[in-house]
């Protein structure tokens, strides 16, 4: 008998032998540990993101689902977590839940209880009843409600002045708790286009005059402003349980100019105090010579004109989308140092380029020496760079399987940034 059977009795099933052979291997080898349902590492295997489709491509959510199954009965379950020992811990809950509850009482427990409508403030509402009322009626995800919310009170908070100190983040104290209080007691009417107009200028200022951080800043800027904004969307404020009343600031209109003259109306002035401001301001300012009533319109154009770039900080790249393709064909023959063969084409609808040469365009010693490389010519390296891609070259190894060509990459991509160093001069 060898070494690797497992000896049986002659009345003992095979099914037995089979049993201890495998126990043998697993004393032999890595022993492989079973859960029951009740212990939270059984449910570490059953956790799963939800995926969802977004502009054709597959996305995934970051929190953890599940799906279990008790008494015939398989639903599955938001766990509202991206900790997956957090998430498995709170599978196992709902399944014990389910064990001594049952799925009505366990239901009835993971269901949201309805938020009990806020004491409006007679005709003049205020921020936390406002931020009351939106979590009350819309379909928001706590979380993304909350992210909203707490942008909102950063910009009624900057606008009023409300002072704050390290205390406004210590939940444990009830500093966070006195900062809201004090926020949410701001009247909603406050929150004028024009306040967030002064409040951008601030917030811009933080930048300084480093151009990069400028930028930084004012991406910054507009994505707080979104989340702010992303509360007062239509799907919310429109709502016919909604009961807060959102208050409405007008400016006159003078911006429409035909043949027949000025024609004078009404919009609101989030519409207004957008779009091409510097033209608004010089209409406004000659309107408001003959009519005194249209010096309003002129201070509040004047609040929100954008600052004047210095030469310095004007940077045209290849790629922007509004580069003439005349101009790109110009630089691309003056390049190459040939007087014609190569055509530009734009997709401006996709912001796509093109760039075909001819034999003369894809011969000449500029095209693979002296702005491109062997692997890399320089049409390709202007072609990537007008749709912001960075070269890389691959070759294939073994397998036939493409690995990076470290040297040759770097060589492409020093002649490409020589390539975007000659347009901008």
């Amino acid at each position: 008998m060898s070494a690797s059977e497992t000896p049986t009795r002659p009345n003992q099933p095979a099914g037995v032998a089979r049993q201890a052979g495998q126990e043998d291997s697993r004393t032999a080898g890595e022993t492989k540990r079973f859960y029951p349902k009740t212990h939270a590492n059984f449910w570490k295997s059953k956790l799963e993101h939800r995926t969802y489709s977004y502009d054709g491509k597959m996305c995934e959510v970051p929190e953890w689902s599940v799906r279990i199954q008790f008494k015939g009965i398989r639903r599955s379950f938001d766990l509202e977590t991206a900790n997956k020992e957090e998430a498995a811990a709170k599978a196992r809950d709902i399944y014990l839940s389910l064990v001594t509850k049952g799925w009505s009482a366990t239901l009835a427990e993971l269901t949201p209880q309805p938020i009990t409508p806020v004491n409006m403030t007679e005709g003049n509402p205020t921020v936390g009843e406002f931020l009351a009322e939106v979590e009350r009626t819309s379909t928001l995800k706590p979380k993304t409600f909350h992210r909203y919310a707490q942008y909102f009170r950063m910009m009624a908070a900057q606008i009023q002045g409300v002072k704050s100190d390290r205390s406004r983040y210590n939940y444990r104290t009830g500093g966070l708790t006195n900062w809201h209080e004090r926020v949410d007691t701001i009247p909603l009417s406050a929150i004028t286009p024009a306040a967030v107009a002064d409040w951008k200028i601030a917030y811009l200022k933080r930048a300084g005059s480093d151009p990069r951080r400028r930028l930084e800043v004012n991406r910054s800027f507009n994505s707080a402003l979104r989340h702010c904004k992303s509360l007062f969307s239509a799907q919310i404020i429109n709502q016919p349980n909604f009961g807060v009343k959102i208050p409405r600031f007008k400016v006159r209109d003078i911006r429409i100019r035909h043949s027949c003259g000025v024609v004078n109306g009404w919009q609101t002035d989030d519409h207004y105090l957008s779009g091409n401001v510097r033209e608004k301001l010089a209409v406004a300012d000659a309107a408001a010579v003959t009519d005194p009533r249209f010096h309003e319109n002129v201070e509040a154009l004047k609040s929100v004109q954008p600052a004047d770039l210095s030469a310095t900080e004007i940077d045209v790249r290849l790629g922007a989308s509004w580069l003439p393709p005349e101009d790109v064909k110009q630089f691309a023959h003056e390049l190459l140092n040939i007087p014609s063969g190569v055509e530009i084409g734009h997709v401006h609808a996709l912001g796509t380029w093109h760039i075909n040469g001819n034999w003369e365009a894809r011969g000449a010693t500029a095209n693979t020496t002296d702005w491109g490389t062997n692997r890399y010519t320089a049409l390709e390296l202007t072609e990537d760079a007008l749709n912001l891609k960075t070269p890389t070259v691959y070759d294939l190894n073994e397998d036939k399987k493409p690995v990076v060509n470290a040297e040759a990459t770097e060589a492409a991509r020093e002649k490409q940034e020589r390539i975007k160093d000659r347009f901008k001069e």
